[in-house]
């Protein structure tokens, strides 16, 4: 069951980020928060622009959630990890390992993503080069 989480919260972080980045949403409204982030501010507005960025607040505010407002659910990894753990501490150290894992998970399916979409000529080229 464990396994069964990891891989929804996994799924679940990388979906959200890739909806809210790229997609058009129902009734267009990713789109139209995209438009009110970039007209709050420059930098809210590049926060919908760069998976790693924005992923890093789904895990942040995903483990706030889980650790603070559901006491320990154990829906997020670290929360899964340190789940007999206990602890102001051990909550914060749960939300912070939560938001780097989360980056670094979207990173890693964006950077997967984008080489599976890479043309055949682009690595013909690297070759010669």
């Amino acid at each position: 069951m464990t396994f069964l989480t990891f891989f929804a919260y996994v799924f679940f972080a990388y979906g959200l980020t890739e909806i809210m980045i790229y997609g058009r949403g129902p009734f267009g409204v990713c789109e139209k928060i995209r438009q009110w982030a970039s007209g709050v501010s420059d930098g809210l507005g590049q926060l919908f622009g760069c998976p790693m960025c924005f992923s890093t607040w789904v895990g942040t505010v995903s483990s706030f959630i889980d650790v603070v407002l559901l006491k320990n659910a154990a829906f997020t990894p670290f929360s899964i990890v340190f789940a007999s753990c206990g602890g102001f501490w051990i909550g914060l150290l749960t939300i912070v390992l939560d938001m780097f894992f989360t980056s670094g998970i979207v990173w890693f399916l964006t950077r997967i993503e984008e080489w599976m979409e890479k043309p055949q000529e682009a690595y013909e080229a690297d070759e010669y080069e």
